[in-house]
């Protein structure tokens, strides 16, 4: 593993996580019925300095306003300052969990971070929360409640494909915003990963999945690029064309299978 990424998190972002989650349990108390931990934190694809937290909270039954109102208080960045690039932070019930639909019902998402501010999403539905789930089921950290395995049913195969589809569509519609960390990267590694999930059912890294793929596509020379952008050793983004290509053949490909 390059030693770029850590294989285990700092200490700073341990002390984080056990605070969240004693603020997770005093704010919700019982109705808590899992708190997890995924993402490239739990991938061993973590760097501290350009990685966000990603965290999936499950509960037993809908969330108040007065409720979703407090966690928005209590785990803001300006609050509780996130050691990491943010909090991806999403809570659904957990019967959703058990019988997962493509799109995902919202109890609360909160986005936070230096330079995020706080983002509320909307309450509604999400495609993306299927790959989030079946990411939890095969590898995520509990940090309060039972295994995950317990607790997120699989994801039939076809529903994970669509979701992974919407995902690139949607890196496809955001590809100018070049103000987020790795844009181009981060849309060529996911769907190099999501290649891969759509075959193989397995949810890998983004690293991982830029390495598989060249396994199998040696000379893919924007894929290798990628990567380097992702450890630091290139510095000049990738081209915003050559990017969404790459997003439009990994979709056929997986629309194919």
């Amino acid at each position: 593993m390059p030693p770029h990424f850590a294989a285990s998190l700092p200490p700073i972002v341990e002390a984080y996580l056990d605070e969240i989650t004693g603020r997770f349990e005093a704010i919700l108390g019982a109705k808590l019925a899992g708190l997890y931990l995924h993402g490239s934190a739990v991938q061993g694809d973590y760097q501290p300095d350009r990685s966000d937290l990603d965290v999936f909270g499950l509960v037993s039954s809908p969330l108040s306003e007065i409720e979703r109102d407090r966690l928005i208080a209590q785990l803001s960045h300006s609050t509780l300052p996130v050691p990491a690039v943010g909090l991806e932070l999403t809570v659904c019930r957990s019967d959703v969990a058990q019988a997962p639909v493509l799109a995902y019902p919202l109890e609360f998402a909160l986005s936070t971070g230096a330079i995020w501010g706080a983002q509320v999403e909307a309450l509604g539905t999400c495609s993306d929360l299927v790959i989030h789930a079946e990411l939890c089921r095969q590898q995520g950290r509990a940090l309060v409640g039972p295994p995950p395995a317990e607790c997120f049913a699989p994801t039939p195969r076809h529903r994970l494909r669509s979701a992974v589809i919407a995902e690139l569509r949607w890196h496809q519609d955001n590809l100018s915003q070049k103000a987020a960390p790795l844009w181009d990267a981060n849309a060529v590694l996911n769907a190099a990963r999501s290649v891969y999930a759509a075959d193989a059912g397995r949810i890998v890294s983004k690293t991982q999945g830029g390495e598989r793929w060249l396994d199998r596509h040696p000379a893919e020379d924007l894929v290798a690029e990628a990567l380097s952008r992702r450890s630091g050793a290139r510095t000049e983004p990738l081209g915003k064309e050559e990017v969404r290509a790459f997003l439009d053949r990994s979709i056929a490909l997986i629309e194919r299978m």
